[in-house]
This record gives C-alpha cells, sequence and structure tokens, in this order.
C-alpha cells in the first residue's frame, strides 16, 4: 500500500471537473484508489463519491493506492491532484 498527503491547489477545490478527471484517470488502474478527507473515504475511480467529500482549496487528502499497479496508479493520482486544472 502507498499512501501520501496531498494539498488540493486547485483554488476550487475537489468538485465537479476535476472529480470526473481524477475517476477517468483512476479507471485505468486495477488498483483500490481511495482519497481521505476528514474520516471519510471517496473511490478515486467514482466522480461522485470524491465530489461528497468537499474538499475545498488549500485543503489536504490523503492519497491510499493499494494493488497490482499501485507505483504506477499512485504516480499518476498523486501528479494529477497536485497540479489538476479548473478546466
Amino acid at each position: 500500500m502507498i499512501t501520501e498527503t496531498i494539498i488540493i491547489r486547485n483554488h476550487i477545490g475537489l468538485h465537479a471537473h476535476p472529480s470526473w478527471m481524477i475517476a477517468m484517470e483512476a479507471e485505468k488502474y486495477e488498483s483500490d484508489i481511495q482519497i481521505l478527507y476528514h474520516g471519510q473515504s471517496a473511490d478515486a475511480k467514482r466522480s461522485i463519491s470524491i465530489l461528497a467529500l468537499g474538499v475545498d482549496a488549500g485543503e489536504s487528502v490523503e492519497l491510499r493506492v493499494s494493488g497490482r499497479d499501485e507505483k504506477d496508479a499512485a504516480e499518476k493520482l498523486s501528479y494529477l491532484l497536485k497540479h489538476i486544472s479548473n478546466a
């Protein structure tokens, strides 16, 4: 299992479009990918699950990845969470 704490720098947080982008990337991997925030856990492969966390800009989340391709998945999702845009 790989875990990493990440600060969300996107000025709107993890709302509709950023959540969709994360879910689309997470779907590419076999690993279980979770985003944890204030005691809640979201399946990163489901944008509605990410949206339900209500993560605002400047907040930190924990990325937790476990599975056969966890290294690749963690690297890509970590990068995406750190650099996600509003577009």
